[in-house]
């Protein structure tokens, strides 16, 4: 029925196409239905002026970028810069943000997203725009104000992601609830949920999520990494592997799956691609304390003991409380034959409860990993 609305107004406007009134309705008919594909052939028909109404010049353009025509847009952005008003700074915003330069973005949207003439969503591209950029305090303050006058499902999605990511899972969890409420497919959402899931270790309602997410985009690194969390903990360590694979090929940047990949790895004694991994996030951050400690076990794995020590005493002056260093402490004392010793350290590892189970995901997973690689190494000493 919409398709047939939307065949009638453009037959009745290509018979009167100054008709101003019928092109914005025809122009609202295919943005509300999503019928924009093919729209770059209408858009040649339409007679553009200098008296042309903003509104049928913002319209026009938004429809031609959803037709994945940016260079039409860029160049309409330029015939009609002065008729278009401060839409003209919106759409440069926009498409820069769908070119990926978040910071050109932001430049753009900054000064003007207040204005009253221009749709809310401002806040949310400048908001988007500034997450990508990790500006999470600024995020924060644009949704809090945002969120006072508006209930939107991305914005409260964005809010969940925003919140995770300061380290508050009540306010993740509370945000995405509601945005899930109002859209149960809003990507933001699930990944912010299945992450709080994933830390309370309800790792089948996690696993839920993750799979709607997935089959709506298969290319999210975050999702991927959040699956491989999962099948870690599951003990499930081929195809946490894959899953892991998958994260880094899409998201290269994150240090968190470089490890927990590297975890994985070392379970599966494939000890040349741990160490592999443990440089990769190395070379993402040179401080991390845990990439010291990981190449520590690598070595210990390859009886390499004094580069071993070396890089515990580095890993230990980066972080006295790393888990991973701490844990390559425990093998250094059983290589070096205090074997007692080395039992007691690893005992108050696992059994501490301070920053390992009430702590960051990351810290639950590893925990797990190193309670996983200890019972291997056990069986091994048994046969």
């Amino acid at each position: 029925m919409d398709g047939l609305k939307i065949e009638k107004l453009t037959q009745f406007w290509l018979e009167d196409r100054y008709n101003e009134a019928l092109l914005t309705e025809l122009l609202l008919s295919i943005s509300l239905n999503n019928k924009v594909k093919g729209f770059s052939e209408l858009y040649s028909k339409i007679p553009f002026s200098i008296s042309t109404p903003v509104q049928i010049h913002a319209q026009s353009v938004e429809l031609l970028i959803q037709d994945n025509n940016q260079i039409q847009a860029y160049e309409h952005l330029e015939n009609y810069k002065n008729e278009m008003s401060v839409w003209y700074f919106y759409f440069h915003a926009l498409l820069r943000f769908i070119e990926g330069d978040v910071s050109g973005c932001q430049k753009k949207i900054e000064p003007i997203y207040h204005n009253r003439e221009l749709p809310k969503s401002c806040y949310l591209l400048l908001a988007r725009a500034l997450y990508l950029q990790g500006e999470l305090q600024t995020v924060r303050q644009i949704l809090d104000e945002y969120l006072d006058e508006n209930v939107n499902s991305e914005a409260y999605g964005l809010y969940a992601m925003c919140m995770l990511d300061l380290g508050d899972l009540a306010a993740a969890k509370a945000s995405s609830k509601i945005a899930l409420q109002y859209d149960a497919s809003q990507i933001d959402a699930l990944i912010a949920s299945a992450s709080c899931d994933i830390s309370d270790l309800q790792m089948t309602a996690a696993a839920s999520k993750v799979k709607r997410c997935l089959e709506k985009n298969k290319s999210l690194g975050r999702v991927w990494s959040l699956a491989g969390q999962i099948e870690l903990y599951c003990g499930n360590y081929n195809d946490a592997k894959d899953c892991f694979d998958k994260a880094i090929q899409n998201m290269p940047n994150h240090i968190g799956t470089y490890h927990l990949s590297a975890w994985v790895s070392l379970i599966l004694n494939d000890i040349a691609q741990a160490e592999v991994l443990f440089n990769k996030a190395l070379k993402l951050n040179p401080n991390f304390a845990d990439s010291h400690a990981g190449l520590a076990i690598v070595a210990l794995s390859t009886g390499q003991i004094d580069a071993a020590q070396q890089l515990i005493r580095k890993s230990i002056r980066l972080d006295p409380n790393s888990f991973t260093a701490r844990y390559a402490q425990s093998l250094l004392l059983e290589r070096l034959g205090d074997e007692q010793q080395a039992t007691e350290l690893l005992e108050s590892i696992l059994g501490s409860k301070t920053g390992i189970v009430s702590g960051p995901t990351y810290y639950q997973l590893i925990e797990k990993a190193v309670k996983d690689m200890n019972t291997k190494m056990n069986e091994s000493h048994d046969h």
